[in-house]
């Protein structure tokens, strides 16, 4: 167990949905809820090796007694790692959405400086051709 995952050591799945294979959401008796990936027990052997296809793992069920999510073969995942899981996940993605926005918005400035330009560009073009008739009317 690492550390991250000490802080949940009584963590308790209330609600569970499978929302895609290896993908369920899941909300815990601490308010928290969110979507975790599991596929990394795809490479496990053993009874996890069921969970390989998408319709036996899409039986996954809320096991009250555990307070965890559990397969019809007796297979269940730790509440406490699917807790710290989801949440690393949470994070990862958030962090994520903010290197999105942040490379949006450094790609959008010399758009706009070059857009100003050209827009300046126009404007003295006008001026010029403004000046240019007036010096000819005269």
């Amino acid at each position: 167990m690492t550390a991250g995952d000490e802080r949940y050591w009584d963590a308790e799945v209330t609600s569970v949905a499978v929302t895609d294979h290896w993908r369920l959401q899941l909300e815990f008796a601490d308010g928290y809820s969110g979507e975790v990936d599991v596929s990394h027990l795809r490479r496990k052997p053993g009874l996890l090796k069921d969970l390989r296809d998408p319709d036996y793992f899409a039986r996954a069920f809320l096991d009250e007694e555990q307070g965890t999510v559990a397969w019809p073969n007796g297979m269940d995942v730790a509440a406490h790692l699917l807790r710290a899981r989801a949440e690393q996940q949470a994070s990862r993605q958030r962090s994520s959405e903010r290197a999105v926005q942040r490379h949006k918005a450094l790609a959008d400035v010399p758009v706009r400086h070059a857009k100003a330009q050209r827009t300046r560009g126009h404007r003295d073009d006008e001026v010029r051709s403004e000046e240019h008739t007036s010096a000819l009317q005269s």
